[in-house]
């Protein structure tokens, strides 16, 4: 175990304070894979919303109808 007194009083922001290097720099500041990133969450995010409407339509008919029927 850990003794907090043998820790620099410092540790916290030492930290925090590191720079981000690397390939995540160089991602955060590019526009173009910021919109190649929204473009394929927004298919993710429509191909999730039919099959909840589909499901939900499943749900619907089994229950309501007595058929197991999208």
């Amino acid at each position: 175990m850990v003794n907090d007194a043998s820790l620099p009083a410092n540790m916290d922001t030492l930290v925090m304070e590191r720079n981000v290097q690397g390939w995540q720099g160089v991602f955060r500041t590019n526009p173009a894979f910021h919109l190649v990133l929204a473009f394929f969450v927004g298919i993710v995010a429509g191909l999730g919303a039919v099959a909840f409407r589909r499901l939900i339509g499943l749900m619907h008919n089994a229950f309501f109808f007595g058929q197991i029927s999208s």
